[in-house]
This record gives structure tokens, sequence and C-alpha cells, in this order.
């Protein structure tokens, strides 16, 4: 499931996009770096006013059990309240929706739905906890502003959060924040098995609206379902309906999705 694995890192990194818009205020008591507190306010200052965002992206994933770079690109959304769509185009085609805490990953040539609450997964759970209020980024997350020789993002101030407390895989985030737009350029994403996924975003707009069917998947009857551990789905529907079979289970995740 490494495709899905790198999905959910994705998901992560947008997740935390979505939360610049409301979750570093009043960060300045709890931050260990002031000057990390400032960047963030101000991004926190920009997204407060955007509802939707589209941009391409280049994603490069190094796996270190593998030894080797992977590269991708696509287009991603992002919608208030919590909702993002990836759209991988290059070297294959891939789908992530999140929405609602669900997240589902749909590669149409594996004709494969895995789908995920993102309650399940703590790094995303953490994430999502923000979104809904509860606390700011900074009472989950030690951040500090990399100093010139750190960052290698030029025309960006880099912040680089540290989880406080274990919180999955997940190691540590670079933003890199723009110094005019005040918008994340890029993210950069490390576990503790050494993964390093780094996503470069341009293009950057703000649509004033998306299509309806937007934030979700069109999948055809006859793909498979399930879980993050690549197991058919049994239980956990979307919709909280436990139904009579595991077929009309697979039927209402696929409605779900479209």
């Amino acid at each position: 499931m490494e495709l899905y694995n790198l999905g959910l890192v994705a998901a992560l990194s947008a997740a935390i996009l979505i939360c610049c818009s409301i979750a570093f205020a009043d960060t300045a008591d709890v931050s260990d770096d002031a000057s990390a507190a400032t960047v963030l306010a101000q991004a926190q200052t920009h997204y407060a006013s955007i509802e939707r965002l589209k941009s391409s992206f280049r994603q490069v994933t190094y796996n270190a059990t593998m030894g080797k770079e992977m590269i991708a690109s696509g287009v991603y959304y992002a919608e208030k309240p919590g909702k993002v769509r990836w759209d991988y185009e290059k070297p294959d085609v891939q789908h992530l929706v999140i929405n609602s805490g669900r997240v589902l990953f749909y590669v149409p040539a594996d004709k494969q739905l895995v789908y995920s609450d993102a309650g399940q997964v703590e790094e995303l759970k953490a994430v999502l906890d923000l979104l809904g209020g509860k606390g700011s980024l900074l009472t989950r997350f030690k951040a500090r502003l990399l100093d010139e020789k750190e960052a290698a993002t030029k025309g960006c101030k880099v912040v680089r959060i540290v989880p406080r407390e274990p919180m999955g895989s997940l190691l540590r985030v670079d933003l890199s924040i723009d110094d005019e737009t005040h918008l994340v350029k890029e993210t950069a994403y490390w576990d503790i098995y050494g993964n390093r996924t780094k996503i470069y975003f341009s293009d950057i707009t703000m649509p004033k609206s998306f299509d309806d069917t937007l934030f979700k998947l069109n999948v055809p009857r006859d793909v498979v379902v399930v879980d993050a551990a690549g197991n058919p789905i049994g239980s956990g529907m979307p919709s909280g309906e436990p139904p009579a079979s595991k077929n009309e289970q697979k039927d209402s995740i696929k409605d779900d999705a479209n």
C-alpha cells in the first residue's frame, strides 16, 4: 500500500495548509520561537480571507527503504471547511479526496478504492482536531524559524514544526511561506523511518467556486473497496449504517464516493 501511504503524506500537508486559515491564532504565548509565531500569524491573516485554493503541484518523495526518489505531479484543490482533493496526473493517475473526515484514495489502473477514516490516522487526527477548533497548531507542535543557511527556499521564510508528543510516524514538517504573498509555497515532511516528501506548489489561484461534485470520486462499480491495510471492507461504513452484506457495504462506499 505504498501509494496510499504517500497519499496520506500529501493529505497531511494539505490539512496543515488548511489549518493556516484558522489554527494559528493566539500562538505567541505558546510558541517556542517568537519569530516563527510572527510568520505563522501573517500566513493566518492571509488564509483567513481565502475560501478555496487551486494549485499545480510537484511531489518528490525519497523512499529510504528503496533508496530512490519518486516524482509525481498534478493539481491540488482545497475548500473550507476541510475539503481537499489531489489529482495526480504523472507518472500515474491517482485521486485522493478528504471530505467530512473520510479519506478516499483511488488508483484507476488498479481498480481499487482505499477507504479510511481520517481519525484513525494519528497525524491526520491531530490536524483534524485543530480544524475542529481544539487548540492552536502550536499547542501540538513546537515551531522555529530556520535561518538562511538551513532554509533552501528563496523568497520564503521556512518554519519547522515538530510534534510535542509522538504523533504516528511524523518526525517534522517544514513550511516554506512566501515573503510577499504569505502563502505556503512548499511543504517538506520527514517520518521516523527516514522517508522524505517535498511538495512544491505553483500557479496558485483562489477560484470563486468549484463544481459541486469536485470533492467526490467517479468510481466504477467493479472497483474493489479495501481498507488502509488492503483488507476488503467489512465494517465502518461512511454513512454509519452497516449493510446486510459485504457487497452491499462496498456499494454504499461507492455511493459515498460518487
